[in-house]
């Protein structure tokens, strides 16, 4: 997704860092450039089917849910 190089309009709201000052982008961005969220191609916390819905099934084994 990051690749692609679209324009963020979706949460969440940091916009991968962009606005931030200097030390902020120096110390953030690597991080923030995969907090992506809800858009195509991603997996959707309000109805999982890929990684999320693996890692709720797991968590859910592990605490005995």
């Amino acid at each position: 997704y990051e690749k692609e190089g679209k324009i963020s309009f979706h949460v969440p709201g940091h916009k991968d860092g962009k606005d931030f000052d200097e030390e902020g982008q120096a110390r953030f961005s690597p991080l923030l450039s995969i907090d992506g969220t809800e858009v195509n191609g991603l997996d959707d916390l309000h109805h999982p089917t890929g990684a999320i819905k693996e890692a709720q099934l797991l968590a859910a084994e592990a605490f005995g849910a």
